[in-house]
């Protein structure tokens, strides 16, 4: 029998608050949950924090083994994604045509495993980027739900690089994104934001994380310029005092 999400939930919440954490550990480590369930509630990210503390290394990786264990058995057992209802019109329609077509006529596609990392392209700047959102710049949701630091790394570039006008609609069009990529989000803070800034931010929004990251950009670079325009300042003043 199958671990109940809200065992799963209290012991998530009790690491993200810093309570019972090894009793937590340890709880999650002889929980039989499934990946979706430790996926859902990022109970990967939890452990690989607390491994990092010697007090809690030992159950942290072990329990960092187990959950390496699921995804490598998912690996071999996970089912291409058929739910979608494009699918199975595809097929309803080839199976109602294949009297009339020709031997040779071309089968549905098959649909790719939910998964699948999307190849991203970084955004490019036109005069109707403004007006205009082009299907390359939506990100499927799905697509984005297992990805790890080593694929984040990857879509990385395109992510930071979303204009607002994108953004806007990345969000629109895929409304349940806080429960699903909340730990991509977080991946996205950490790496690209102050060290102090993640602590903070860690329940927001992306429309937060992001603006916090711009904002944060802009404000190192007007720090740049203040350090030159001083230093500036300082040679003008001290080449007049020599002149003088």
């Amino acid at each position: 029998m199958g671990t109940s999400s809200e065992e799963i939930e209290k012991c998530v919440k009790h690491l993200e608050t810093g309570q019972h954490i090894h009793r937590s550990l340890n709880r999650l480590l002889r929980l039989d949950a499934s990946l979706s369930q430790f996926t859902l509630y990022e109970v990967k990210h939890l452990a690989i924090r607390y491994s990092k503390n010697s007090e809690y290394e030992t159950v942290s990786k072990d329990l960092l083994a187990k959950i390496q264990k699921l995804e490598d058995d998912s690996v071999f057992r996970k089912p291409y994604n058929t739910s979608h209802s494009s699918h199975q019109n595809r097929r309803r329609n080839a199976s109602t045509s294949l009297s009339s077509s020709k031997s040779h006529s071309k089968l549905p596609k098959i649909c790719t495993p939910e998964d699948e990392l999307p190849s991203l392209e970084p955004p490019s700047k036109s005069s109707s980027e403004s007006c205009v959102v082009t299907q390359k710049d939506v990100i499927e949701v799905t697509k984005l739900k297992n990805l790890e630091e080593s694929d984040y790394d990857r879509v990385r570039p395109t992510l930071v690089t979303l204009s607002a006008k994108q953004l806007k609609s990345f969000m629109d069009q895929n409304p349940r994104i806080e429960l699903i990529g909340d730990g991509l989000f977080r991946r996205h803070c950490q790496m690209d934001c102050p060290e102090e800034i993640p602590k903070k931010l860690t329940t927001e929004t992306w429309r937060t994380l992001h603006d916090v990251f711009i904002n944060w950009k802009l404000y190192q670079e007007a720090k740049v310029w203040e350090k030159k325009l001083n230093e500036g300042l300082k040679n003008y003043v001290k080449l007049k005092s020599d002149t003088q």
